[in-house]
């Protein structure tokens, strides 16, 4: 009799869902997110490139 009741407790607690763990992986994300987010709006890093003296491309000698 003791090992019948034994496995109902192992049942009932296998069946259980914990739901803390997950709220707290969910809240996690959301802070991730909120963090990472205005980052994303920030507009990139402008870099001024040299302009070319000429419009022509300089043909190269093929290496063999």
């Amino acid at each position: 009799m003791a090992e019948s009741d034994l496995s109902n407790v192992e049942e009932e607690n296998i069946t259980t869902l914990e739901i803390t763990p997950l709220v707290a992986i969910a809240l996690v994300l959301v802070i991730i997110f909120m963090v990472t987010a205005p980052l994303f709006l920030q507009p990139a890093m402008k870099i001024i490139l040299p302009k070319a003296i000429t419009g022509e491309a300089e043909e190269r000698e093929n290496v063999t």
